[in-house]
């Protein structure tokens, strides 16, 4: 059913409230013809060819998702159409709606306004609309109710689940067993972030979590005279999303997440990476799960200027170098793969057919794809993937999201929004990438 404040709504925009505020939109509410409601409805949301294409469940995709007939990027072909955000809802009906038109995902549950509003009668202004700790966005993943307050996932009075936590997660047994995690393995991915966080935390703080898949989080700053390649960051994800490392759910591959933070920074134009404390000085999110990308004007270890540095859970590097391929280099050593651990691992001293990794300097500055090696390549050629298989989780700190009593700290609140400002770019090897505003 259309919530009855969106048809008040219309009505404010000058549409006559008649009985479409009882209308339920339905496959059979989008064939054609299309009633005169339905009309009125559209008139406030676009042409009939945006309800109509690809619909999901009977219901039509939000327009920001699907291929739209626009001018400019971000300016819908129709003249009479306000839509800054280009989340499909007009403008003046946002502002009606309490939403924000400037960002298409006002509570940063992981769901556009369109689909909280057309879709999943869900509220585009609360992250969580049933109040179970857990945003919509991470339900509609999981399969679960974002409408319906799950009782395995609220606790009662005394902060206690309403059901055993075998192997405390924070997540309640059933619960578990419905979204397909393991009830008696605290991480079942492996990843480092318990079951709990990986629900719990997403999208606020943990965009695009998965319990099933083993995820990556990296801040990204900057200093203010370097600008951030984004392609060369999507790369290096679409690289790790191939990477032949299992998940639960039956896949392969890591789900990277950039997260781009502070990019005016005016301090350390030049950073010296034995100053360890000094590069970091920024550094949001350490004990969330994050690795740390720092981007400045030139880099040192020591006297000796380098291209890059990666070390202790960060990478401070060149702006002017950025790659991907010096961007999954330096992520290799975060991830594992020590200049110890095979005579071509940061050296010259093995061919490209020795050693084709990525890891060796003598292919990194080659022009060869992207790659790392698997160990059968000859004699002195290293498993760069047994050692991420083995290794990866060793820099991932998330010793910030238990609180005092033990209890998995909840991110969102049915009552406070998420907060809004700073930039997020996440890539998902199964879904489209995004740049959104968190």
């Amino acid at each position: 059913m259309i919530p009855i404040r969106l048809i008040v709504v219309i009505s404010l925009l000058g549409l006559p409230v008649t009985a479409s505020a009882g209308y339920s939109v339905s496959s059979a509410t989008v064939a054609d013809p299309l009633g005169p409601d339905v009309d009125r409805l559209l008139s406030v949301f676009g042409s009939a060819s945006v309800l109509e294409s690809s619909p999901r469940e009977g219901l039509p995709e939000s327009p920001r998702s699907a291929d739209e007939d626009t001018d400019t990027a971000g300016a819908p072909a129709n003249p009479s159409w306000s839509d800054t955000d280009s989340d499909g809802l007009d403008d003046r009906l946002e502002l009606s709606l309490g939403t924000n038109a400037t960002d298409p995902d006002t509570d940063g549950d992981g769901l556009d306004d369109w689909d909280e509003v057309v879709r999943y009668e869900t509220d585009p202004a609360i992250a969580d609309t049933d109040g179970d700790r857990i945003a919509d966005g991470t339900e509609r993943r999981l399969g679960l109710d974002p409408t319906d307050p799950d009782p395995l996932a609220s606790p009662d009075e005394d902060g206690r689940s309403f059901s055993a936590d075998s192997d405390g997660d924070g997540l309640a047994d059933e619960l578990e067993r419905r979204i397909g995690t393991d009830p008696l393995v605290k991480d079942t991915d492996g990843d480092s972030f318990s079951d709990g966080v990986e629900v719990y935390a997403s999208p606020r703080i943990l965009p695009g979590a998965d319990p099933l898949r083993k995820d990556l989080y990296f801040e990204v700053d900057a200093y203010h005279t370097v600008t951030v390649n984004r392609t060369a960051l999507t790369r290096t994800a679409e690289f790790f999303a191939s990477a032949p490392v299992e998940n639960p759910d039956g896949t392969t591959g890591f789900e990277v997440h950039f997260v781009v933070d502070e990019t005016n920074l005016t301090t350390l134009s030049a950073a010296n990476v034995h100053n360890h404390e000094t590069v970091i000085a920024d550094f949001d999110r350490q004990n969330r799960g994050y690795l740390y990308i720092f981007l400045t004007e030139s880099v040192s270890i020591g006297e000796r200027r380098v291209r890059a540095s990666a070390n202790y859970g960060r990478i401070a590097m060149d702006g002017r170098e950025q790659s991907d391929r010096l961007y999954v280099h330096e992520i290799g050593h975060l991830l594992g793969v020590h200049g110890h651990d095979g005579p071509g691992v940061d050296t010259y001293e093995t061919s490209i057919e020795e050693y084709p990794s990525i890891m060796s300097y003598t292919y990194l500055n080659s022009n060869h794809t992207v790659r790392m090696a698997t160990g059968d390549e000859s004699p002195k050629s290293n498993d760069d993937w047994e050692d991420i298989r083995n290794r990866f989780t060793r820099w991932i700190d998330t010793s910030g999201f238990e609180s005092h009593s033990g209890e998995v700290e909840s991110p969102v609140s049915s009552r406070v929004r998420a907060p809004v400002g700073s930039v997020r770019f996440a890539h998902s090897s199964t879904s489209s990438r995004s740049l959104t505003l968190a």
